[in-house]
């Protein structure tokens, strides 16, 4: 008696774990969630596999001497309809009493005639978890097999003789009980376990979904506010410049340097802001390119000669002649590194020195060398408890009379990280600061490439042709103002529309041309001027932006526009552009100009996340196009723009946007450019290619000239 209990409860075992393999399979049919009825064709495979599972386990039953059978098949039986719906749970029952009239014996109609009860029982159950929106608890699964086993017992007594139906149920209940109750759990434990999984990836992917949609809302949002808060700040920074160029008194004067300075400080706090929330939600895209470290270094402390001769700050440099002629990095964040720990140094030193010192120790082989840059100061220094609070946003200790936003250090630290380096602090109160900043990175061969204007005429152009589209009338004034003080003739309109009708009528040296204006904005302006007939269509456009993102900015040379101006305008700035500009319209030889350079925008590089390294073909293509580049006969201007369109294709593939940033400069010069400024520019994109392509594989960059 005791050896038969446990060659059925082995053979019991044996089916289920029959059951648990089966139920690998169907989770991979992905059941539907709380309250679903899964697609009519998912629901009938699904009750073909609960089928096929009814079948395997009645091929290895539990036999009587009677000659009756029992095995767990109730479980799958049950669960086709909870799981699947009543398609499922009809295909289930089929296949399970067709094997069961296969196999026949005396208890073929009983056997059948319990599996159509298992189905009506998943049924019943798929109905009430419906009408209750829920999924089945384990213990909701428990009383389900118990309920359901309880319904399909009678079905014994159809046995040829109710006796034997009456000896089968006194002898096996309980393996029968057993048996679909610990295939309803096994099951269920497995499919319910599958259903958290994947609800689990669900909501992880509808998180994404949503942290990606805040982070672009986020954005637009500080997209908005830069354009808000620059465009009136361009008039308010403009006419403090017109002020501070006519007569005035001594007290008027300190009240015109009072406002420029608030103004100056005021964007200074507004591009901190703005930099942090960048880079705290995307990351940080670098640009390697060749820099000039001495260079760099003694240029940042020329920036700052101002702020030192007010208060009589001595600024030592330490350069040593061992230093590298040339190294490899991103010159824009170094530099912003470089100024914001310049910057800190001289506002929180009264009186004293600062002592800038650069050092660079080579790595082995092919590695990159350490370079150490140290800024001390004899300032005021900070406690252990500012410290330690250093690093935290928009802290600024016992100093808030200093101004800023308490960003400036933890913006470096972030792009010191983003570079691979670390930045530390030692300070002492009284005695002053110093940190250190340590950057690895590669010795370059590459000559530092040069914003010169190469063929233009020193000095500044006089008596330039100037449209400026402008439907703000205070920056309008501004600009109107400003040029006419510089003796350039200037006509302002106040759209789009307007501006394309008046390079149609009248040749311009050069056009201003603000981007947000109503009737057409500046990039649809540009496009419709760059496709008008004759000389008109080449002459250089400007874009006045105050939306300073690379995205943004990108999209202006996209459309045809030559160079950009970001608001609030500085004057340097301004006449830097007519220099290079001026004179490079239609009527006369354009300059062979570098082309303007893109600011790094984290959250754009976070967005496109890092090049694909792994694109070998997108690599080998680049080559490919640079080498045919460097072989086109310059008077072939068509063969030229081809070339450049699909380099500016085959680089954004690679995730290069430098490259394809100067590629695309190619694309709208190439047309009506003169042979040395094509020159300049087919050299431009073919350093940048080979500094792309050997960053990217070392094996590769070979000198494609």
């Amino acid at each position: 008696m005791l050896g038969a209990s446990v060659t059925s409860a082995v053979a019991v075992l044996h089916s289920l774990g029959i059951l648990a393999l089966m139920a690998i399979g169907i989770s991979m049919l992905q059941p539907g969630r709380s309250g679903d009825t899964p697609g009519w064709q998912r629901s009938v495979t699904m009750g073909a596999v609960f089928g096929l599972a009814v079948a395997i386990v009645m091929a290895d039953p539990v036999v009587f001497p009677m000659g009756a059978t029992i095995d767990p098949r109730g479980g799958p039986a049950m669960l086709a309809g909870v799981y699947g719906g009543p398609a499922a749970a009809v295909v289930a029952g089929a296949i399970g009493g067709a094997m069961r009239g296969w196999i026949g014996g005396p208890g073929a109609v009983g056997g059948m005639t319990g599996i159509a009860v298992y189905t009506i029982v998943g049924i019943l159950g798929w109905a009430l978890l419906r009408r209750q929106a829920s999924r089945p608890s384990l213990t909701w699964l428990l009383g389900f097999a118990v309920i359901g086993t309880l319904c399909a017992l009678p079905t014994a007594f159809l046995l040829p003789d109710w006796r034997m139906g009456f000896e089968l149920l006194s002898k096996a209940w309980w393996l029968v009980l057993t048996g679909n109750v610990t295939g309803v759990l096994v099951l269920g434990f497995l499919l319910e376990q599958d259903w958290r999984r994947r609800s689990l990836e669900q909501e992880l992917r509808q998180t994404e979904s949503r942290t990606r949609a805040a982070a672009e809302a986020k954005t637009r949002f500080l997209a908005s506010m830069s354009h808000e808060i620059r465009t009136p700040m361009n008039a308010v920074v403009g006419f403090v410049d017109l002020l501070r160029d006519s007569k005035l008194d001594s007290f008027q004067r300190r009240c015109t340097d009072q406002i420029g300075d608030a103004a100056q400080g005021l964007l200074r706090i507004i591009d901190d802001i703005l930099d942090f929330a960048k880079i705290d939600s995307g990351g940080v895209a670098l640009d390697l390119r060749p820099v000039d470290v001495v260079e760099l270094v003694e240029s940042c402390r020329e920036m700052l000669l101002p702020q030192l001769e007010a208060k009589g700050i001595a600024c030592t440099l330490d350069l040593p002649s061992d230093l590298p002629g040339t190294v490899e990095a991103d010159p824009v964040r170094l530099r912003q590194v470089l100024l914001n720990l310049l910057g800190n140094a001289v506002k929180f030193t009264d009186a004293g020195r600062i002592a800038v010192s650069v050092r660079h120790a080579a790595g082995p082989a092919d590695a990159p060398g350490d370079l150490t840059i140290t800024i001390a100061d004899s300032g005021i220094g900070m406690t252990e408890a500012e410290m330690a609070q250093l690093f935290s946003p928009f802290v600024q200790g016992d100093h808030v009379g200093r101004g800023g936003t308490g960003l400036g250090l933890v913006i470096s630290r972030m792009l010191v990280q983003a570079m691979g380096g670390e930045l530390t602090v030692e300070s002492t109160r009284g005695e002053g600061t110093t940190v250190t900043v340590r950057v690895p990175v590669r010795r370059s061969t590459a000559a530092v490439p040069k914003s010169a204007v190469g063929g233009a005429a020193p000095g500044k152009p006089a008596g330039l042709r100037i449209l400026v589209a402008e439907d703000v009338p205070l920056n309008a004034e501004m600009l109107e103002v400003t040029l006419r003080q510089s003796n350039h003739s200037v006509l302002v309109v106040p759209d789009g529309q307007q501006a394309v009708d008046a390079v149609r009528g009248s040749p311009f040296d050069l056009v201003l041309m603000d981007v947000q204006m109503p009737v057409m904005d500046g990039l649809a302006a540009t496009r419709a001027i760059r496709a008008l007939d004759g000389p008109a269509a080449a002459v250089p456009i400007v874009a006045l932006t105050a939306y300073a993102s690379r995205e943004d900015l990108r999209a202006c040379l996209d459309a045809g526009m030559n160079d950009f101006l970001t608001k609030p305008l500085e004057r340097a700035k301004l006449e830097e552009v007519l220099q290079r500009w001026g004179g490079a319209g239609s009527t006369r030889p354009a300059p062979a100009v570098s082309p303007p350079e893109l600011p790094p925008d984290p959250v754009a590089a976070a967005a496109e996340g890092p090049p694909d390294r792994g694109a070998d073909g997108s690599l080998t293509r680049i080559g490919e196009l640079l080498d045919r580049l460097a072989g086109l006969e310059r008077d072939d201007r068509e063969a030229v723009r081809s070339t450049a369109l699909n380099l500016v294709a085959a680089s954004g593939d690679a995730g290069l946007d430098s490259l394809a940033d100067r590629s695309r400069r190619l694309v709208a010069a190439a047309p009506r450019s003169n042979v040395e400024a094509l020159n300049a520019l087919i050299e431009d994109v073919a350093d940048a290619g080979r500094r792309s392509l050997r960053t990217l594989d070392p094996t590769a960059g070979g000198d494609r000239r």
